[in-house]
C-alpha cells in the first residue's frame, strides 16, 4: 500500500469529484484490508488505477459494487472487461457455463447476481469513459437483462416442475406440454433500459389442462395443479429468484402492472383471456404500451406468435376519433401528478419536454402511420424516429430536434443514475454545470414545441 498510495492520490486530485473519490478510496482500502495481493496487482497495472479512480470519482453506483464486494477487484483486474459490446449469444454461453458449475440452488442464485454485477461494471466503465453511444449502452444493459431473465425462468420451471409436475394440454388430439412465455414491455421490450431500471414484463400461456407427474418423480411430493395455477407458481418463483435480496444483492426488480387489468388482474394470462381483454376492454394507453411488447424468454414459437397477435391489436383496428386529445390528456396528467416540477426540481422522464414527450410523439405517429407502413413500427425510440424520417412522415427539422434531444436526455439520465446510485429522474437544475443547465432548458423547450405540433394540440 505504501508504494501504491502516492499513485492513487495523484489521480484522486484530478478526479471529477475529488472528495467523493477520496472517500471511496478510503472505504476501499478498509474493505481490502491486509490483502497485499490486490495492491501488488494494482501496482503492476497502472492503467487500472486510472480506471478505478475515475470510477470512484464519478459513480457511487458502480463504486458500490467494489466497496460491497472487494473480492470483485480480482475479476476487475484479471477478467477481460474491455469488450465494448457483447452479443446475447456470448452472454448466454458464459452464464450457462457458470450456472452449470454451481453445486446447488443457492449457488445459482448467487451466480446470477455476480454475473449481473460484473457485466454491469463492464458496461458502466465504458459509459464513464464515453465509449458507448446511447443505443449501445441501452442495448448492452437490455441484453444482459434478457439473458438473466431467461436463465431465471429455466430455474423457476425446474424448481416448479419437481414439485407440481409438467403442465399438459391437448392440441390436435395429442397430449403436449402447454406453452409459456415472458414478454418484455416498456424500455425492456424496446431494449432501452438504463441503470437501476425495473423490468416491465407480462406472463402468457396457451393451453388449458393440468399438471402430470414427471418420470422418476416422488408421488408423495406431487400436488396436481391446473395449468393456470402451475404457471402462476412459475411466475412467482421467477420473480422471487430475481428480486430476493441475498448476500450478493438482487438481480432485478420486476414490474408486472402492464398485464391485463393491472394489479387487479391475475399474474399470468392465458392466450384466450389476453386476446379477449385487448379486443374488448383495453384503453388507448394500453394500446400504446403494446408498441414495445417483445418476446423475451420461454417458448419461442409461442412468443413470436404473441408478437404477431399484439401487432394486430395495435394496427388492425381504427383509432378513436379523439386520439390526439386522449394521448395529450394522459401526458399532461403524468406531468402534473408524477413530475410535479418546480424551479428547484425538474423531471427528466415525465417533466415538460422530457423523455416521455419524445416517446409519446413517436408512438402517436406509429399508431397513425404504422398500419400502412410497417417500417415505422420499430420498438426502440431512436430507431422509430429514423424510420419515421426516412418515410417522410417526420420532417428533417423535427427529426433532428427529437433525435438530438432524446440522446441528450438519456445520456444525462445515465450520468445521474451512475453518480447517485439510484433510479433518479428528478434533479435540481442548480446541481448541473451552467452549460448543461442551459442546454437542458433549450432541449426541453424545443422538444415540447415539436410534440405539440405533431399532436396538433394546445399547450
Amino acid at each position: 500500500l505504501g508504494k501504491i498510495a502516492p499513485l492513487i492520490l495523484q489521480r484522486v486530485v484530478r478526479a471529477p469529484d475529488p472528495d467523493m473519490a477520496l472517500a471511496h478510496v478510503e472505504r476501499f482500502v478498509s474493505a481490502v484490508g491486509a490483502r497485499t495481493m490486490f495492491y501488488a496487482l494494482l501496482f503492476e497495472n497502472r492503467k487500472v488505477i486510472d480506471v478505478l479512480v475515475r470510477l470512484f470519482g464519478r459513480s457511487r453506483y458502480l463504486s458500490g459494487y467494489l466497496l460491497r464486494h472487494p473480492e470483485m477487484l480480482d475479476t476487475f483486474l484479471r477478467k477481460d472487461l474491455s469488450p465494448l459490446v457483447r452479443t446475447k449469444s456470448e452472454l448466454r454461453k458464459e452464464l450457462g457455463e457458470s450456472l452449470a458449475a454451481c453445486a446447488d440452488f443457492e449457488e445459482e442464485m448467487d451466480e446470477l447476481r455476480r454475473f449481473r454485477n460484473v457485466e454491469t461494471l463492464r458496461i458502466g466503465l465504458h459509459d464513464l469513459a464515453g465509449n458507448l453511444s446511447p443505443e449501445e449502452g441501452m442495448f448492452q444493459l437490455s441484453a444482459l437483462a434478457e439473458i438473466l431473465l431467461a436463465a431465471a425462468l429455466v430455474l423457476a420451471r425446474r424448481e416448479t416442475s419437481s414439485r407440481y409436475g409438467v403442465p399438459m394440454t391437448t392440441e390436435e388430439g395429442r397430449s403436449v406440454e402447454a406453452r409459456f412465455c415472458v414478454m418484455g414491455m416498456g424500455k425492456l421490450g424496446s431494449e432501452e433500459i438504463s441503470y437501476h431500471s425495473d423490468l416491465d414484463i407480462i406472463f402468457l400461456y396457451r393451453g388449458s389442462g393440468e399438471t402430470v407427474l414427471p418420470a422418476g418423480a416422488d408421488p408423495q411430493r406431487f400436488r396436481k395443479l391446473t395449468n393456470h395455477e402451475c404457471f402462476a407458481k412459475v411466475a412467482q418463483r421467477m420473480i422471487s429468484i430475481l428480486s430476493t435480496v441475498t448476500r450478493e444483492g438482487y438481480v432485478y426488480k420486476l414490474d408486472t402492472r402492464l398485464r391485463p387489468s393491472g394489479n387487479a388482474g391475475p399474474l399470468v394470462s392465458s392466450l384466450a383471456a389476453f386476446t379477449r381483454y385487448h379486443e374488448e376492454s383495453a384503453q388507448l394507453w394500453e394500446r400504446q404500451a403494446l408498441l414495445k411488447c417483445r418476446f423475451l424468454a420461454g417458448d419461442r414459437d409461442f412468443g413470436k406468435q404473441m408478437e404477431e397477435t399484439v401487432a394486430r391489436f395495435i394496427f388492425e383496428r381504427p383509432l378513436p376519433e379523439n386520439v390526439e386529445e386522449e394521448i395529450h390528456r394522459l401526458r399532461k396528467r403524468m406531468e402534473r401528478e408524477i413530475g410535479q416540477e418546480r424551479s428547484d426540481r425538474r423531471d427528466l422522464k415525465v417533466g415538460r419536454g422530457g423523455i416521455v414527450d419524445v416517446e409519446f410523439a413517436v408512438q402517436y405517429l406509429q399508431l397513425r402511420h404504422g398500419p400502412g407502413n410497417p417500417s415505422v413500427r420499430a420498438r426502440a425510440t431512436l430507431k422509430a424516429l429514423y424510420e419515421l424520417n426516412r418515410a417522410k412522415i417526420l420532417p428533417e427539422e423535427e427529426f433532428q430536434i427529437l433525435d438530438e434531444g432524446y440522446r441528450f436526455l438519456r445520456s444525462l439520465e445515465v450520468d445521474l443514475r451512475l453518480s447517485q446510485d439510484a433510479s433518479i429522474e428528478q434533479f435540481d437544475p442548480a446541481a448541473l454545470d451552467p452549460e448543461t443547465r442551459e442546454r437542458y432548458r433549450e432541449v426541453t423547450e424545443r422538444i415540447r414545441t415539436v410534440y405539440l405540433r405533431i399532436l396538433g394540440v394546445a399547450a
